[in-house]
Order: C-alpha cells, then structure tokens, then sequence
C-alpha cells in the first residue's frame, strides 16, 4: 500500500494528495494540511486525483479541514476527488457542506 502524502506546490496553490486515505493515515494527512492551511491565508486547493483508494475517514478528513479552513479564514476548495468518496458524500448529505473546485 502507498503511503498517503501532501505535496505542496506554492507557485500554483495547490496541494496534491497521493496514496490511500485510511483511518491509520488520516490523522498525519489532518496535521500536514492544517499546517498548509495555517501558511497560506487566502486560498488552498487540495486536489485528490493522486488517491490510490479512500475509505469513509477520507470524508472526515475533508470536512475536519473544512472546519479548519473556516476557522482560519480560509478560502478552501477540493478537486479531483474520487467518485466512489463523492457519492459516499452524497449519500449521507455531506458533500453540500464542502466547496469542490469550480464552485462558486
């Protein structure tokens, strides 16, 4: 299985996630995007389309920083998340409460 990883590039603000969203790697994915949130005070984009796989703790993941980016002032927004996560979402009613990228 591959390690789950953030990978910042500052030139275009968006940080790539890559590997297997689990509930043994959300919680070093939650310390490493606060702390990119943390850094970038206007805007971040976490962008999924590195995901190996991702589990009902990945939808944690997103909506804890969320939460976090709201109480940091920060505009954040989610691409390239995977379908199966997305409908998950959808399914329990908590994809309206994140913002994907190309929302207003």
């Amino acid at each position: 299985m591959i390690q789950a990883s953030i990978d910042y590039d500052a030139e275009s603000g968006i940080a790539s996630v890559s590997g297997a969203i689990n509930f043994s790697s959300v919680p070093k994915l939650y310390d490493s995007g606060c702390k990119l949130l943390r850094q970038n005070a206007k805007s971040l984009v976490f962008d999924f389309s590195k995901v190996t796989s991702a589990n009902s703790a990945a939808l944690s993941l997103l909506l804890s920083w969320s939460r976090f980016a709201k109480k940091e002032s920060v505009n954040l927004s989610f691409d390239g998340v995977p379908k199966d996560l997305m409908e998950f979402g959808e399914s329990v009613g908590v994809t309206r409460l994140l913002k994907f990228s190309g929302e207003n």
